[in-house]
């Protein structure tokens, strides 16, 4: 071939390539639009029409942006003016700059979309505190069969006001959702999370009691309780599926794993710090599992640690809800969406008694079992309820769903606990611990009484309620009359 004709079909190739990238550039463009404008019209049903104030969408050839204002106004205090004193609002900016694709910021994708928050209304006091925080930022990859690769990452800051501090460092968190938008997957990073308000300072405590107008702190002359709680080494992992209508809800699994929580509290600057809490190596792993009626969710926990003066050589939990009604479930959440935007002022909205029948006819259940372990030695506790028969659907449409429930469902509990533990439950209140003739004197009495079982080293005892009548311990008891 000639080198006239070589360098021809040379350039004739790059000009093709050259449309082909801008059409498949001014293609990408257009399906970013569509995309955005859709998931504002999403948000818009959710959030209600009144909470965006503003939206624009400029559209570019390689590049776009779009401006998204979510606005709330405070409630008027009573007292005020409303006509001479009107709330300011409280505006989210929402700032979206689209990379167009096939090449969407040096990647391959049919754009790459990066999301910054930031709060605009706020006053002066209000813009120091946050003054040390920046809004997460929130990058999505959009691929060209439809599924969107996420990545979120809140930098580290603090909010710190009158000696209370809120303190974090980076989270990051990474995911993707599938080309029908319903399957998602995460997994999250938090090194450290604290807040502390053991810093704040004693004049804060003087100056509220010295106002001399009698208020009650919950802490006599010492002023508020403090509290300080800090979470670290937090990892966790999500997959599942979204069911519409349910915030997220849907069948899969989630781990979540924490090196160490310790919550302190404390009255006055003066007064001694205490531990309440200090657990660590905690694990949990929850899962949702969902048939065409009904929703069942179950979570297991375990970990280390002490709670007040009682170390655990093991603490174990585990949840379990079953056979809750979808159609039910999504009807309450709807009606608080709307309740949200106002809409029960218009002539109220679905209310638990209007999900009640559905509720009930799925046979509902729920349990929780709790295992800890400490000096060697194990103690149990289970309890639950559940729905065995369903009452005629009039009857629970007329409002007598609590009777029919009580006479259809069934609740119980049990216990198992070791005697050694008695000494320091009664310590861990803060009053002196029985000698061991006082216990088994206490024990001797509550076990005559029909209260509890005595079996060796263990006290137990069991309570439940089956068609209206109690049991304790197997034998009928005067309970609590319910209605």
């Amino acid at each position: 071939m000639q080198p006239s004709k070589t360098a021809l079909a040379v350039g004739a190739a790059v000009a093709t390539a050259a449309v082909a990238y801008a059409g498949a550039t001014w293609y990408s463009g257009r399906q970013a639009e569509q995309a955005y404008h859709q998931a504002i019209t999403d948000l818009r049903a959710f959030v209600g029409p009144q909470a965006i104030a503003a939206q624009e969408y400029r559209r570019g050839f390689f590049s776009s942006e779009g401006r998204l204002t979510l606005q709330w106004t405070s409630a008027t205090q009573d007292g005020e003016d409303q006509a001479t004193v009107p709330p300011e609002p409280v505006r989210l900016v929402v700032t979206s700059q689209v990379r167009h694709g096939p090449l969407a910021g040096a990647r391959l994708a049919a754009a790459a979309v990066e999301t910054r928050f930031a709060l605009e209304g706020l006053d002066e006091q209000t813009r120091q505190a946050l003054s040390k925080m920046q809004g997460p930022q929130l990058t999505a990859v959009r691929h060209f069969g439809g599924a969107s690769d996420l990545q979120l990452r809140l930098p580290a800051g603090e909010i710190v006001v009158d000696g209370t501090a809120l303190r974090w460092q980076e989270l990051t968190s990474d995911g993707s959702l599938d080309s029908s938008g319903k399957r998602v997957s995460a997994r999250m990073a938090w090194p450290e999370w604290s807040f502390d308000s053991l810093a704040a300072t004693a004049a804060t405590d003087t100056a509220a009691g010295d106002e001399g107008d009698g208020e009650d702190f919950g802490e006599g002359e010492d002023g508020p309780e403090r509290f300080a709680i800090t979470l670290r080494n937090m990892t966790s992992t999500f997959e599942g599926e979204m069911i519409d209508g349910l915030w997220g809800l849907g069948p899969g699994k989630a781990r979540l794993q924490v090196g160490s929580l310790q919550t302190r509290s404390a009255g006055a600057a003066q007064a001694p710090v205490r531990t309440v809490l200090d657990l660590r190596e905690l694990e949990a792993e929850s899962e949702i599992v969902t048939d065409q009626a009904t929703l069942g969710y179950s979570t297991r926990a375990q970990m280390v640690g002490s709670i007040g003066p009682i170390r655990f050589d093991s603490l174990k939990l585990h949840e379990q809800y079953q056979r809750v009604d979808i159609e039910a479930l999504r009807g309450l959440l709807r009606a608080f969406t709307q309740g949200q935007q106002g809409a029960d002022e218009a002539g109220g909205g679905y209310t638990l008694v209007d999900a009640a029948p559905r509720l009930i006819a799925a046979l509902p259940s729920y349990r929780m079992q709790i295992e800890a372990t400490t000096q060697g030695q194990t103690g149990r506790l289970e309890y639950g309820a559940q729905v065995n028969s369903a009452s005629p659907a009039e009857q629970l449409a007329g409002g007598a769903w609590l009777p029919a429930l009580l006479q259809g469902g069934a609740l119980d509990a049990r216990m198992q606990l070791p005697k050694a533990w008695i000494g320091p439950l009664v310590s861990a209140t803060g009053r002196p611990a029985p000698s061991d003739e006082e216990l088994q004197q206490l024990l001797a009495a509550a076990e005559s009484s029909g209260y509890v079982r005595l079996q060796g080293e263990q006290i137990s005892g069991s309570l439940a309620l089956r068609g209206g009548q109690w049991t304790l311990n197997g034998k009928p008891f005067a309970g609590p009359q319910l209605h």
